[in-house]
């Protein structure tokens, strides 16, 4: 089977047209709620997430939170994403899936 690279770049050009106002959402978010840093790790950052995936975000954020405030957090990513959303900071990650977790990691926003 051959490929068709201008296929390929076509699809290309519209998922990203299709993500480019999700992650305007989610930048405009994290400026919003003083987040430092948020990246997507797991099956969809390696590209093998199914529809019934959740979405995993490692964040960073620039000042202490309370634990209502961070379900807050979630909530409005899971809003903006419209999938579940398990969030989770750097000191949550357990030492065996730390480097796991990082090497997956792509950020989305950093200020």
């Amino acid at each position: 089977m051959k490929i068709d690279v201008n296929s390929c770049a076509i699809i290309y050009a519209r998922l990203i047209m299709n993500l480019e106002p999700v992650i305007n959402k989610i930048r405009a978010a994290c400026a919003a709620k003083d987040i430092a840093m948020l990246g997507v790790f797991g099956s969809v950052s390696r590209g093998e997430d199914t529809p019934n995936s959740d979405v995993d975000l490692l964040v960073r954020l620039g000042r202490p939170v309370g634990f209502v405030e961070f379900i807050a957090l979630e909530d409005t990513f899971r809003e903006i994403l419209g999938r579940n959303v398990d969030l989770a900071t750097e000191s949550s990650l357990h030492p065996l899936i730390r480097k796991n977790v990082l090497a997956d990691l792509q950020v989305i926003y950093e200020k």
